[in-house]
Protein backbone atom coordinates (compact mmCIF):
# COMPACT_ATOMS: atom_id res chain seq x y z
CA UNK A 1 0.00 0.00 0.00
CA UNK A 2 1.74 3.63 -1.16
CA UNK A 3 1.50 5.99 1.43
CA UNK A 4 -0.21 9.26 0.90
CA UNK A 5 1.56 12.44 1.96
CA UNK A 6 -0.10 14.73 3.73
CA UNK A 7 -0.82 17.17 0.89
CA UNK A 8 -1.84 14.49 -1.31
CA UNK A 9 -4.29 13.82 1.44
CA UNK A 10 -5.77 17.06 1.68
CA UNK A 11 -6.01 17.73 -2.00
CA UNK A 12 -8.06 13.94 -2.22
CA UNK A 13 -10.26 15.25 0.56
CA UNK A 14 -11.11 18.74 -1.22
CA UNK A 15 -11.53 16.47 -4.58
CA UNK A 16 -14.16 14.02 -2.95
CA UNK A 17 -16.03 16.97 -1.21
CA UNK A 18 -16.39 19.02 -4.76
CA UNK A 19 -18.03 15.60 -5.82
CA UNK A 20 -20.35 15.61 -3.32
CA UNK A 21 -21.08 18.85 -3.53
CA UNK A 22 -21.35 18.66 -7.93
CA UNK A 23 -25.03 17.03 -7.86
CA UNK A 24 -26.57 19.72 -6.03
CA UNK A 25 -24.53 22.50 -7.59
CA UNK A 26 -25.76 20.78 -10.61
CA UNK A 27 -29.19 20.99 -9.66
CA UNK A 28 -29.58 24.65 -8.82
CA UNK A 29 -31.53 26.79 -11.25
CA UNK A 30 -32.03 30.07 -11.93
CA UNK A 31 -35.59 31.13 -11.65
CA UNK A 32 -37.23 32.68 -14.71
CA UNK A 33 -36.94 36.02 -15.06
CA UNK A 34 -40.72 37.84 -16.07
CA UNK A 35 -40.99 40.82 -18.05
CA UNK A 36 -44.09 41.77 -19.47
CA UNK A 37 -43.23 45.25 -20.48
CA UNK A 38 -39.67 47.49 -20.78
CA UNK A 39 -39.38 51.16 -19.65
CA UNK A 40 -36.62 53.19 -21.02
CA UNK A 41 -36.15 56.91 -21.40
CA UNK A 42 -33.79 59.07 -23.04
CA UNK A 43 -32.41 61.15 -20.32
CA UNK A 44 -31.96 58.07 -18.02
CA UNK A 45 -29.50 54.85 -18.84
CA UNK A 46 -31.44 52.40 -16.72
CA UNK A 47 -33.46 49.91 -18.79
CA UNK A 48 -36.51 48.78 -16.32
CA UNK A 49 -38.12 45.78 -16.72
CA UNK A 50 -41.76 45.28 -15.40
CA UNK A 51 -44.81 42.94 -14.68
CA UNK A 52 -47.73 42.80 -12.27
CA UNK A 53 -45.97 42.64 -9.45
CA UNK A 54 -43.02 45.48 -10.00
CA UNK A 55 -39.78 45.97 -11.42
CA UNK A 56 -38.46 42.24 -12.31
CA UNK A 57 -35.26 43.63 -14.30
CA UNK A 58 -32.60 46.38 -13.71
CA UNK A 59 -29.88 46.77 -15.73
CA UNK A 60 -27.74 49.84 -17.73
CA UNK A 61 -27.91 50.86 -21.29
CA UNK A 62 -24.56 49.84 -23.38
CA UNK A 63 -23.10 48.33 -19.96
CA UNK A 64 -19.73 47.13 -21.17
CA UNK A 65 -20.36 44.45 -18.03
CA UNK A 66 -23.97 43.44 -18.54
CA UNK A 67 -25.97 43.25 -15.27
CA UNK A 68 -29.48 42.78 -13.97
CA UNK A 69 -29.41 43.93 -10.90
CA UNK A 70 -32.91 42.21 -10.12
CA UNK A 71 -33.25 38.79 -8.73
CA UNK A 72 -35.18 36.69 -11.39
CA UNK A 73 -38.22 35.08 -10.66
CA UNK A 74 -38.91 38.19 -7.76
CA UNK A 75 -39.96 41.86 -8.15
CA UNK A 76 -38.46 45.35 -6.74
CA UNK A 77 -40.97 47.86 -5.72
CA UNK A 78 -42.79 45.88 -3.64
CA UNK A 79 -43.88 46.78 0.15
CA UNK A 80 -44.95 44.86 3.41
CA UNK A 81 -47.20 46.84 6.19
CA UNK A 82 -48.02 46.03 9.93
CA UNK A 83 -51.08 48.44 11.26
CA UNK A 84 -53.77 48.08 13.52
CA UNK A 85 -56.59 50.00 14.90
CA UNK A 86 -56.15 51.18 18.61
CA UNK A 87 -53.82 48.88 20.79
CA UNK A 88 -55.70 45.64 18.79
CA UNK A 89 -53.28 42.75 17.09
CA UNK A 90 -51.23 43.48 14.47
CA UNK A 91 -52.46 43.06 10.94
CA UNK A 92 -50.45 42.61 8.04
CA UNK A 93 -50.12 43.49 4.43
CA UNK A 94 -47.70 41.99 1.22
CA UNK A 95 -48.55 43.82 -1.83
CA UNK A 96 -46.26 40.98 -3.29
CA UNK A 97 -49.24 38.76 -2.33
CA UNK A 98 -52.23 40.84 -3.41
CA UNK A 99 -53.57 42.07 -6.49
CA UNK A 100 -53.77 45.50 -6.95
CA UNK A 101 -56.71 46.94 -7.01
CA UNK A 102 -55.50 49.53 -9.97
CA UNK A 103 -52.80 49.98 -12.18
CA UNK A 104 -51.78 52.83 -14.15
CA UNK A 105 -48.90 52.40 -16.75
CA UNK A 106 -47.14 55.66 -18.09
CA UNK A 107 -44.24 55.78 -20.34
CA UNK A 108 -41.88 56.51 -17.35
CA UNK A 109 -42.91 53.49 -15.77
CA UNK A 110 -46.04 52.47 -13.61
CA UNK A 111 -48.32 53.45 -10.23
CA UNK A 112 -50.42 50.53 -8.67
CA UNK A 113 -53.04 50.69 -5.97
CA UNK A 114 -54.08 48.49 -3.09
CA UNK A 115 -56.84 48.14 -0.89
CA UNK A 116 -56.15 46.91 2.97
CA UNK A 117 -58.79 45.93 4.56
CA UNK A 118 -61.55 48.88 3.75
CA UNK A 119 -59.21 50.99 6.25
CA UNK A 120 -55.83 51.38 4.18
CA UNK A 121 -54.94 52.68 0.23
CA UNK A 122 -51.34 51.57 -0.13
CA UNK A 123 -50.05 53.05 -3.66
CA UNK A 124 -47.05 52.17 -4.57
CA UNK A 125 -45.22 54.10 -8.09
CA UNK A 126 -41.63 53.41 -9.80
CA UNK A 127 -40.88 55.62 -12.81
CA UNK A 128 -38.19 57.38 -14.16
CA UNK A 129 -37.69 61.03 -13.46
CA UNK A 130 -34.79 62.51 -15.26
CA UNK A 131 -31.54 59.92 -15.09
CA UNK A 132 -32.93 57.96 -11.93
CA UNK A 133 -35.18 55.99 -11.21
CA UNK A 134 -37.70 57.14 -8.44
CA UNK A 135 -40.07 54.70 -5.89
CA UNK A 136 -42.92 56.33 -4.24
CA UNK A 137 -44.56 54.97 -1.10
CA UNK A 138 -48.08 56.58 -0.53
CA UNK A 139 -50.33 55.02 2.83
CA UNK A 140 -53.58 56.70 2.61
CA UNK A 141 -56.04 55.95 5.23
CA UNK A 142 -59.80 55.51 4.14
CA UNK A 143 -61.61 54.49 7.37
CA UNK A 144 -63.12 56.71 10.04
CA UNK A 145 -60.98 56.44 13.08
CA UNK A 146 -56.97 56.63 13.45
CA UNK A 147 -54.85 53.70 12.14
CA UNK A 148 -51.31 52.85 13.70
CA UNK A 149 -48.46 51.61 10.98
CA UNK A 150 -46.05 50.00 12.91
CA UNK A 151 -43.59 48.89 10.03
CA UNK A 152 -43.11 49.78 6.55
CA UNK A 153 -40.96 47.09 5.34
CA UNK A 154 -39.57 47.50 1.72
CA UNK A 155 -37.73 44.35 0.51
CA UNK A 156 -34.63 44.98 -1.74
CA UNK A 157 -34.84 41.14 -3.69
CA UNK A 158 -31.15 42.28 -5.20
CA UNK A 159 -28.94 39.91 -7.53
CA UNK A 160 -26.47 40.04 -4.66
CA UNK A 161 -23.63 37.65 -4.74
CA UNK A 162 -24.70 35.50 -1.34
CA UNK A 163 -28.22 34.56 -3.03
CA UNK A 164 -27.31 34.16 -6.66
CA UNK A 165 -28.59 30.88 -7.68
CA UNK A 166 -25.29 30.22 -10.23
CA UNK A 167 -21.77 31.94 -10.13
CA UNK A 168 -22.30 33.59 -13.71
CA UNK A 169 -20.94 37.14 -12.76
CA UNK A 170 -24.85 38.52 -12.92
CA UNK A 171 -24.30 39.35 -9.22
CA UNK A 172 -23.62 42.14 -6.83
CA UNK A 173 -21.90 43.23 -3.79
CA UNK A 174 -24.11 45.34 -1.40
CA UNK A 175 -22.66 48.24 0.92
CA UNK A 176 -25.35 49.62 3.37
CA UNK A 177 -25.77 52.08 5.80
CA UNK A 178 -28.91 52.17 7.62
CA UNK A 179 -29.33 55.05 10.37
CA UNK A 180 -31.31 57.64 9.58
CA UNK A 181 -31.66 60.26 7.05
CA UNK A 182 -28.55 59.69 6.00
CA UNK A 183 -29.06 56.59 4.66
CA UNK A 184 -27.78 54.94 1.61
CA UNK A 185 -27.00 51.96 -0.15
CA UNK A 186 -25.21 51.21 -3.13
CA UNK A 187 -24.61 47.95 -5.14
CA UNK A 188 -21.24 47.20 -7.05
CA UNK A 189 -20.05 44.17 -9.33
CA UNK A 190 -17.06 42.28 -7.92
CA UNK A 191 -14.83 43.56 -10.35
CA UNK A 192 -15.35 47.29 -9.22
CA UNK A 193 -15.87 48.64 -12.45
CA UNK A 194 -18.67 51.36 -12.84
CA UNK A 195 -20.90 52.05 -12.60
CA UNK A 196 -22.92 51.64 -9.15
CA UNK A 197 -26.12 51.61 -8.61
CA UNK A 198 -26.77 53.65 -5.47
CA UNK A 199 -30.20 53.57 -3.37
CA UNK A 200 -30.96 57.31 -1.10
CA UNK A 201 -34.17 58.16 0.64
CA UNK A 202 -35.58 61.71 0.08
CA UNK A 203 -35.15 64.45 1.96
CA UNK A 204 -38.27 63.70 4.02
CA UNK A 205 -37.73 60.00 4.51
CA UNK A 206 -35.77 57.85 6.09
CA UNK A 207 -34.43 54.29 6.80
CA UNK A 208 -34.18 53.06 10.59
CA UNK A 209 -34.37 49.09 10.57
CA UNK A 210 -33.02 46.61 8.51
CA UNK A 211 -33.74 42.40 8.79
CA UNK A 212 -33.64 39.22 6.34
CA UNK A 213 -37.36 38.68 6.05
CA UNK A 214 -38.46 35.55 4.12
CA UNK A 215 -37.89 35.60 0.41
CA UNK A 216 -39.78 33.81 -1.77
CA UNK A 217 -37.40 32.17 -4.45
CA UNK A 218 -34.58 33.81 -2.95
CA UNK A 219 -31.81 33.10 -0.82
CA UNK A 220 -31.09 37.08 0.12
CA UNK A 221 -34.02 38.68 1.27
CA UNK A 222 -32.27 41.65 2.82
CA UNK A 223 -35.32 44.43 4.09
CA UNK A 224 -35.11 48.07 4.67
CA UNK A 225 -37.70 49.87 7.25
CA UNK A 226 -39.19 53.70 6.85
CA UNK A 227 -40.84 52.28 10.08
CA UNK A 228 -40.03 49.81 12.53
CA UNK A 229 -41.36 49.73 16.09
CA UNK A 230 -43.40 46.85 15.73
CA UNK A 231 -40.65 45.06 13.81
CA UNK A 232 -37.97 46.63 16.92
CA UNK A 233 -40.02 45.12 19.16
CA UNK A 234 -40.36 41.59 18.48
CA UNK A 235 -36.54 41.84 17.93
CA UNK A 236 -36.10 43.00 21.32
CA UNK A 237 -38.40 40.28 22.94
CA UNK A 238 -36.25 38.05 21.59
CA UNK A 239 -32.90 39.28 22.90
CA UNK A 240 -32.05 41.64 20.09
CA UNK A 241 -30.51 45.04 21.19
CA UNK A 242 -31.02 46.81 17.82
CA UNK A 243 -29.42 50.75 18.60
CA UNK A 244 -31.30 53.56 16.42
CA UNK A 245 -34.17 55.26 17.06
CA UNK A 246 -37.52 53.55 15.79
CA UNK A 247 -40.49 54.75 15.48
CA UNK A 248 -44.19 54.51 14.24
CA UNK A 249 -46.78 56.32 12.27
CA UNK A 250 -50.44 57.51 13.34
CA UNK A 251 -52.74 58.42 10.75
CA UNK A 252 -55.66 60.36 11.34
CA UNK A 253 -58.74 59.51 9.33
CA UNK A 254 -58.27 60.76 5.85
CA UNK A 255 -54.77 61.80 6.17
CA UNK A 256 -52.37 60.55 3.62
CA UNK A 257 -48.46 60.25 4.10
CA UNK A 258 -45.56 59.56 1.37
CA UNK A 259 -42.21 58.47 1.02
CA UNK A 260 -39.53 58.46 -1.68
CA UNK A 261 -36.72 56.17 -2.59
CA UNK A 262 -34.21 57.46 -5.82
CA UNK A 263 -32.05 54.72 -7.43
CA UNK A 264 -28.84 56.49 -9.49
CA UNK A 265 -25.74 55.52 -11.38
CA UNK A 266 -22.60 56.96 -10.16
CA UNK A 267 -19.04 56.35 -11.63
CA UNK A 268 -16.76 54.63 -8.41
CA UNK A 269 -16.88 54.72 -4.85
CA UNK A 270 -15.41 58.72 -5.00
CA UNK A 271 -18.57 59.16 -6.87
CA UNK A 272 -21.09 57.68 -4.44
CA UNK A 273 -19.71 59.66 -1.59
CA UNK A 274 -20.37 62.47 -3.88
CA UNK A 275 -23.90 61.72 -4.84
CA UNK A 276 -24.54 61.26 -0.89
CA UNK A 277 -23.47 64.40 0.32
CA UNK A 278 -24.98 66.65 -2.69
CA UNK A 279 -28.16 64.95 -1.67
CA UNK A 280 -28.11 66.36 1.84
CA UNK A 281 -26.54 62.95 3.30
CA UNK A 282 -23.74 62.80 5.27
CA UNK A 283 -20.37 61.48 4.16
CA UNK A 284 -17.91 60.45 7.19
CA UNK A 285 -14.60 60.11 7.53
CA UNK A 286 -13.41 58.83 11.47
CA UNK A 287 -9.60 58.70 12.50
CA UNK A 288 -8.72 55.91 14.08
CA UNK A 289 -11.87 54.13 13.22
CA UNK A 290 -15.44 53.44 14.88
CA UNK A 291 -14.23 50.98 18.03
CA UNK A 292 -11.67 53.30 19.98
CA UNK A 293 -9.58 53.33 23.05
CA UNK A 294 -11.24 55.62 26.53
CA UNK A 295 -7.63 57.87 26.53
CA UNK A 296 -7.27 58.20 23.08
CA UNK A 297 -9.99 61.10 20.93
CA UNK A 298 -11.62 60.15 17.85
CA UNK A 299 -11.69 62.84 14.58
CA UNK A 300 -14.77 63.52 12.68
CA UNK A 301 -14.91 64.26 8.87
CA UNK A 302 -18.10 65.26 7.86
CA UNK A 303 -19.06 66.33 4.33
CA UNK A 304 -23.11 67.34 3.29
CA UNK A 305 -24.79 69.85 2.03
CA UNK A 306 -26.92 70.36 4.34
CA UNK A 307 -25.89 72.57 6.81
CA UNK A 308 -24.23 70.55 10.05
CA UNK A 309 -25.63 72.01 13.32
CA UNK A 310 -23.81 70.23 16.02
CA UNK A 311 -23.69 66.32 17.32
CA UNK A 312 -25.23 65.05 20.20
CA UNK A 313 -23.96 62.12 22.58
CA UNK A 314 -25.98 59.59 23.74
CA UNK A 315 -24.48 59.61 26.74
CA UNK A 316 -23.47 63.41 27.49
CA UNK A 317 -21.77 63.62 30.64
CA UNK A 318 -19.37 61.32 29.75
CA UNK A 319 -18.78 62.62 26.40
CA UNK A 320 -16.14 65.15 25.34
CA UNK A 321 -17.27 66.39 21.81
CA UNK A 322 -14.76 69.33 20.34
CA UNK A 323 -15.73 71.04 17.09
CA UNK A 324 -12.55 71.97 15.15
CA UNK A 325 -14.36 74.19 12.10
CA UNK A 326 -13.89 73.68 8.68
CA UNK A 327 -11.35 72.15 6.44
CA UNK A 328 -11.31 71.34 2.79
CA UNK A 329 -15.10 71.25 2.94
CA UNK A 330 -15.59 69.41 5.97
CA UNK A 331 -16.67 69.89 9.77
CA UNK A 332 -14.62 68.59 11.95
CA UNK A 333 -14.75 67.21 15.72
CA UNK A 334 -12.93 65.82 17.82
CA UNK A 335 -14.34 63.10 20.44
CA UNK A 336 -13.80 61.45 23.20
CA UNK A 337 -15.91 58.70 25.17
CA UNK A 338 -15.53 58.18 29.17
CA UNK A 339 -18.54 55.59 29.09
CA UNK A 340 -16.99 52.08 27.66
CA UNK A 341 -19.04 49.81 25.41
CA UNK A 342 -22.12 51.13 23.00
CA UNK A 343 -22.15 55.18 22.25
CA UNK A 344 -24.32 56.68 19.82
CA UNK A 345 -23.53 60.42 18.53
CA UNK A 346 -26.17 61.59 16.73
CA UNK A 347 -25.81 64.14 13.72
CA UNK A 348 -28.42 66.91 13.57
CA UNK A 349 -28.49 68.71 10.42
CA UNK A 350 -30.55 70.24 7.37
CA UNK A 351 -34.20 71.11 8.52
CA UNK A 352 -35.03 68.65 11.94
CA UNK A 353 -32.41 65.78 9.83
CA UNK A 354 -30.97 63.21 12.16
CA UNK A 355 -28.23 60.88 11.07
CA UNK A 356 -26.56 58.33 13.72
CA UNK A 357 -23.30 56.75 13.89
CA UNK A 358 -22.52 54.05 16.37
CA UNK A 359 -19.24 53.59 17.90
CA UNK A 360 -17.30 51.19 20.83
CA UNK A 361 -15.03 52.43 23.37
CA UNK A 362 -13.02 50.23 25.20
CA UNK A 363 -10.63 50.18 27.85
CA UNK A 364 -6.51 51.44 27.00
CA UNK A 365 -4.66 49.65 24.92
CA UNK A 366 -1.77 49.51 27.47
CA UNK A 367 -4.82 47.73 29.97
CA UNK A 368 -5.87 45.56 27.24
CA UNK A 369 -2.97 44.10 26.34
CA UNK A 370 -1.69 43.41 30.45
CA UNK A 371 -5.24 41.66 30.77
CA UNK A 372 -4.91 39.52 27.66
CA UNK A 373 -0.87 38.77 28.78
CA UNK A 374 -2.31 37.57 32.35
CA UNK A 375 -5.06 35.66 31.19
CA UNK A 376 -3.48 33.71 29.00
CA UNK A 377 -0.42 33.56 31.78
CA UNK A 378 -2.78 32.27 34.18
CA UNK A 379 -4.93 29.87 31.55
CA UNK A 380 -1.94 28.44 29.13
CA UNK A 381 -1.52 24.50 29.57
Amino acid sequence: MTALSRRALLCSAVAVGALRLAPAAWAMETPQRRVARTVQARASRFVVGTDATGITSLSVRDDPFPTDYVYPGVALGTARIVWRHGVGDWERFDSARAVAVRTVETDAGRKASYAIADTLELQLEQGLESADLVWRITLHNVSAVPVEIGDLMLPLPMNNIAGAAKDDGNAVLKHSFVSGHGSHLFWMRRNSVGPYLLLMPERDTQLEYWDMAAAENHDDGYCVYIHAAAAAAESAAKGTRWRIPVTNLMLAPGERRSYALRFSLVADYAAARDAIAAAGGIDVEVVPGMTVPSDLFVTLALRSSDPIHGIDAEHPAATQIEPLGERAGRQLYRVRFGRLGENRLTIRHGDARLTHLEFFATEPLETLIAKRGAFIAAHQH
